[in-house]
């Protein structure tokens, strides 16, 4: 299975749910970040959330990584006592829709979401192909 750097604190069940899957979780919240990079050369993933700012050296640090970008709804945490969704359920929704290679991977009960989400990622991806310059 994967090799995933976690580079900030997420909910335990989320962690735990990597594991159960089968991957190698290695948890560096609050590390340096040459051992975050580091920890990268050898990485398939790696997971943030606001606070670590992943840039071109980071990225390059981690060879076999790719981008994706994740819409996630209302789920119950610790921060969030009232959300709709199950941590667990979306861990393993997660899981799921990485393992069938999305690069927009999307949880949440709102439908819409389905619809719009890939559209402006199309949107936004159109918009910079007509009006950017090719490099020289």
């Amino acid at each position: 299975m994967a090799t995933i750097v976690i580079a900030e604190a997420i909910a335990t069940v989320g962690v735990d749910a990597l594991k159960a899957a089968g991957h190698t979780v290695h948890e560096l919240s609050g590390q340096p970040r040459d051992a975050l990079a580091a920890a990268l050369s050898e990485a398939d993933a790696l997971i943030v959330r606001s606070q670590v700012k992943v840039d071109a050296a980071l990225i390059a640090a981690g060879p076999k990584l790719r981008i994706r970008r994740l819409v996630l709804g209302p789920f119950r945490s610790a921060l969030n006592p009232i959300g709709v969704m199950d941590a667990g359920f979306v861990a393993r929704e997660i899981l799921r829709q990485v393992g069938w290679n999305c690069s927009l991977v999307i949880v949440t009960p709102n439908p819409l979401t389905y619809v719009l989400m890939p559209l402006a990622t199309v949107s936004r991806w159109l918009y910079f192909s007509l009006v950017s310059r090719p490099s020289p």
